[in-house]
């Protein structure tokens, strides 16, 4: 379970140019979607379109989102996490069941919330990530 949760934590890669982007500005209620192309040390941020691309000051823009690959253990946890849960309920509200045979349900749901993970990324692989700029961006 630890081995599951550290795997999720592991960093995002950064931005390669290339990266389907897409923005929404601050007075704006649809979505611009692009490649990324850029992000400068005065905090400009370069988007390729199909005709030409364009700059935006990050203060601008309400949200920026990266297309990211989704992970099985991300997809998975929470599922993991639920059917743990239900276990753990189990074994504290009918405590005359032998240990072992609480072991063998934890390890039945953990199996059971990694399949139901793998069959969500195999349906949705991708999904749309939020970047936060911090005040040192691009430097």
């Amino acid at each position: 379970m630890l081995a599951f949760i550290m795997a999720g934590i592991s960093r995002a890669p950064a931005q390669a140019p290339g990266d389907s982007i897409r923005v929404r500005a601050l007075s704006a209620v649809a979505w611009t979607e692009g490649r990324f192309v850029s992000l400068d040390s005065s905090r400009r941020l370069t988007i390729g379109y199909v005709d030409s691309p364009r700059t935006y000051s990050l203060d601008s823009l309400e949200r920026v989102e990266v297309l990211r690959r989704t992970s099985v253990i991300h997809a998975a946890l929470p599922w993991i996490l639920i059917s743990e849960g239900v276990v753990i309920l189990a074994a504290v509200t009918s405590p005359e069941e032998k240990s072992g045979t609480y072991l063998g349900a934890a390890a039945l749901a953990a199996g059971g919330g990694l399949i139901i993970g793998a069959i969500e990324v195999k349906q949705k692989p991708w999904r749309w990530k939020r970047v936060h700029f911090g005040p040192r961006a691009a430097t």
